[in-house]
């Protein structure tokens, strides 16, 4: 299998490549220059002080369509300033 898909990709001269997903990987985002408008700033900084930081790590990603990972650092940013 693996010598027959080596000649395919010999013959279209594409390589691998085209067997290959292309994944890119995103760009990290910077936490401090993230701004949103302030009654979900507010929301937040009140779920935090109720410690529900799950349930401001879950209102910010359906808000501001984030991944978990950069909410997650966001709103782990804001706990912090506390």
């Amino acid at each position: 299998m693996q010598s027959q898909l080596e000649r395919i990709d010999s013959r279209s001269g594409m390589g691998g490549n085209m067997l290959k997903p292309n994944m890119e990987t995103p760009t990290p985002l910077n936490v401090q220059n993230m701004e949103f408008a302030p009654d979900l700033e507010r929301r937040l900084h009140l779920l935090l002080a109720e410690g529900k930081k799950i349930q401001a790590i879950k209102v910010l990603r359906e808000a501001r369509n984030l991944s978990l990972k950069d909410a997650k650092d966001y709103v782990d940013h804001m706990d912090q300033g506390r």
